[in-house]
């Protein structure tokens, strides 16, 4: 599939703070879910390939990315 096509759909779940970003078509059967850090899944199809993204707790999961970043002087 080319990047011109991919069915990119990102949505945003304010009272739960999820953000969910799917890669693949609406319709394909999530065969596992990681967790790959803490509030943050990975949902993958049968053959591994990666179907969408989830992030728990996004306000805070941004927080801590920015206080991780180096700082600029």
């Amino acid at each position: 599939m080319s990047a011109d096509s991919a069915p990119l759909a990102v949505s945003w779940d304010p009272p739960a703070d999820a953000l969910y970003v799917r890669i693949a078509p609406h319709g394909t059967f999530v065969a596992e879910t990681t967790e790959v850090h803490p509030g943050v899944m990975l949902d993958l199809a049968a053959n591994g390939s990666l179907i969408g993204i989830e992030v728990i707790g996004v306000r805070g999961q941004m927080d801590a990315a920015a206080c991780a970043r180096p700082q600029q002087h």
